[in-house]
């Protein structure tokens, strides 16, 4: 029998003592009904039954007392046989069961788990599409209500219905485009009462609306990272410890203090966000300083907001806003904040670029939390809204190219029907890498071995 034929084992739950811990199995029916027979008391099982019962080892020793279910092959999370071992949750209970079912099964093909495998073939055996494979993970590391919420969504096939519809409507069109190629001489009105441009104008309107969508989810998923950025003094610190609601960083009035990047996590509308505070940028020959300044530059680079930080009495922060703009990723939203208008006898109005606060009493901050979503694209409402990875943003993108390459082919005269058909096909492909229809094992891989053992 081919060894990688018989089943998979691992701990389910987190590692670490609890009152109950997860032992799943995943195999045949055969290797299944084995475990249960030599580790339990229960004989013949009924499926999707939960026994209080035993569980011994090869000798007959009772390693913990628990609850056994065996879930029969379709109806399972793999869509194989389950068995899942509720014990108390002891290392040493899981690891000395899981030894003695491979010592049982090992002969069958028995093996442990690699990461992701459980979910892996829920995926192969159809149980799960791709996207929503992937949503396992994102529901487990969700951070946020607002975060679970769309996990869950993503989960349930929400955005898979969503790709699945538009590309059916592709297969459609691209089916009717084909049939003018393959039956030039009869008489299709399809072409000529201008419904390719219609329904390509159609698709293309769906597919704007889903990719915003898909983008308010991958920042649920992933959430920001701003950098406070500027000279010494000007309040980033204190800053910093406002929006954490707490006392982050060590703040003085001595310029210079932060010397190294103080980072903390804190939620903003639903959305995650990593604070970083940096040293203040001037010129030192203090070399503890001069390295600190070093990674202010670098976390710039790397951040995807940046708040620019000056104060009333900061006499020229032009230059300054440059060199961050001009180190800063393409398109990286830039803020400036001044702080410290409590000591300023009337308060300018700002803009949508500048802003003016005080960390000290509060004032404006809840300003500055609306403009930061803003700058980045996120709603407060994310009603509808489901998880997103960057690859789904890719392959949505490149069939929104796609779809747009056909509009321009088919305003030209004489239309290439042929290539119009092409790009049809292109965009079509794109939903079907979403969906796991053509995906690569390379990148079944990469996927797949982000998630944690057992599950």
């Amino acid at each position: 029998m081919d060894r990688k034929s018989g089943g998979i084992i691992a701990v389910s739950t987190a590692i670490g003592r609890s009152g109950i811990g997860v032992v799943r199995f995943s195999g045949t029916a055969d290797l299944a009904k084995l475990l249960v027979s030599r580790m339990t008391d229960i004989g013949t099982p009924r499926p999707r039954y939960a026994y209080f019962t035993a569980v011994r080892d090869g000798q007959g020793g009772v390693i913990d007392r628990g609850v056994v279910i065996w879930f029969r092959a379709p109806h399972s999370y793999t869509g194989e046989d389950v068995i899942e071992f509720q014990t108390h949750g002891n290392p040493v209970i899981q690891n000395t069961l899981i030894k003695v079912a491979l010592e049982i099964g090992g002969s069958s093909g028995l093996r442990l788990a690699g990461p992701g495998e459980f979910t892996k073939k829920a995926f192969l055996n159809g149980r799960l599409d791709l996207a929503q494979a992937e949503s396992v993970m994102d529901l487990i590391n969700a951070s946020s209500e607002s975060a679970v919420r769309a996990a869950e969504r993503s989960l349930e096939g929400t955005f898979s219905d969503s790709c699945q519809n538009l590309e059916k409507l592709l297969i459609d069109l691209r089916t009717n485009v084909e049939a003018i190629l393959d039956f030039p001489e009869e008489e299709i009105d399809f072409i000529r009462e201008g419904r390719i441009r219609e329904r390509i104008g159609e698709i293309r309107s769906a597919l704007g609306k889903l990719l915003l969508q898909a983008g308010q989810g991958s920042l649920l998923r992933e959430g920001i990272v701003i950098a406070l950025v500027g000279s010494p003094n000007v309040g980033k610190s204190s800053l910093l410890n406002r929006l954490s609601d707490r006392e982050v960083a060590i703040v003085t009035d001595v310029p210079g203090t932060t010397r190294d990047l103080v980072e903390n996590s804190i939620e903003i509308g639903g959305l995650q966000v990593r604070l970083v505070d940096t040293a203040g940028l001037r010129a030192t020959d203090d070399i503890v300083e001069a390295a600190g300044i070093r990674r202010a530059l670098s976390e710039v680079e790397r951040a995807d907001m940046i708040l620019h930080l000056v104060a009333p009495e900061t006499l020229d922060s032009a230059g300054e806003l440059k060199e961050i703009k001009g180190r800063a990723r393409p398109g990286t939203p830039v803020l400036t904040v001044t702080n410290k208008i409590d000591l300023l006898s009337e308060v300018p109005s700002g803009n949508e670029s500048h802003l003016y606060i005080s960390a000290r009493t509060g004032y404006g901050i809840d300003r500055l939390k609306e403009r930061i979503l803003a700058s980045v694209g996120f709603r407060n409402s994310v009603q509808g809204v489901f998880t997103a990875r960057r690859r789904h943003i890719e392959s949505l993108r490149h069939a929104e190219a796609s779809l747009d390459r056909a509009a321009d082919l088919i305003r030209e005269e004489p239309c290439a029907l042929d290539m119009v058909a092409e790009e049809l096909r292109i965009a079509g492909d794109s939903f079907g890498e979403i969906l796991g229809e053509f995906s690569s094992e390379d990148l079944l891989g990469r996927i797949f071995s982000t998630f944690c053992i057992g599950k």
